[in-house]
C-alpha cells in the first residue's frame, strides 16, 4: 500500500541515499556533471529536514520509494513550495514520480498553489512536471519555473 507522510528519524539515512542516487542519474538527461541541488548529498541537511517537518517519504508497504521536501508559506498557508522531489531510480518510469506528486497535492487543504523550479537543461523534470499539471510561468538562464493551481 502507497503511503505518503512526514518522514520518521530513522528513514532519513535512506532518503539520503536515494536522494543522491537519484539526482546522480540526471547526468543520464542532460546534466554536464555528478550531482545535484544543494545538499542533495547531506545527511545533516536531511536530518534538518525532517527536524523541522518538511522532509516526507513515500512508501510501498515498508520499502521507500522516494522523497520530498515542502516548504508551506508562513503568512499564506495556501502556498506550497516543492523544494525538491526524489524517486530511487529502480523505480523510474513506473509511475510513482507521478503518484509521489498526486500525494503532494492532496495532503493541503484547498485552494492551493504550488510552486517549483527545476535547471533549464533538465528535460526529464520539465516534461514531467506540465505532465502533472504543472505551467510554467517564467524562465531565467539559469531555472524553469512551474506553478499549480488546485481550486476547492
Amino acid at each position: 500500500m502507497i503511503q505518503f507522510k512526514l518522514a520518521e528519524k530513522e528513514q532519513v539515512e535512506e532518503l539520503v541515499r536515494i536522494s543522491k542516487a537519484a539526482f546522480e542519474s540526471d547526468i543520464q538527461v542532460g546534466n554536464t556533471g555528478v550531482g545535484g541541488p544543494p545538499d542533495y548529498d547531506s545527511a545533516d541537511w536531511h536530518h534538518q529536514m525532517q527536524e523541522s517537518g518538511h522532509l516526507y517519504v513515500l512508501l510501498d508497504d515498508e520499502t521507500i520509494l522516494g522523497g520530498a521536501v515542502l516548504f508551506q508559506d508562513a503568512e499564506n498557508p495556501c502556498m506550497i513550495h516543492i523544494d525538491r522531489i526524489f524517486v530511487a531510480p529502480q523505480y523510474h518510469r513506473k509511475g510513482y514520480g507521478i503518484r509521489l506528486m498526486e500525494e503532494i497535492t492532496r495532503v493541503f487543504e484547498r485552494p492551493c498553489l504550488f510552486q517549483l523550479d527545476t535547471p533549464i537543461w533538465n528535460i526529464r523534470t520539465s516534461a514531467f512536471y506540465q505532465k502533472c499539471g504543472f505551467q510554467e510561468i517564467s524562465r531565467n538562464t539559469d531555472f524553469i519555473h512551474f506553478k499549480k493551481i488546485l481550486e476547492n
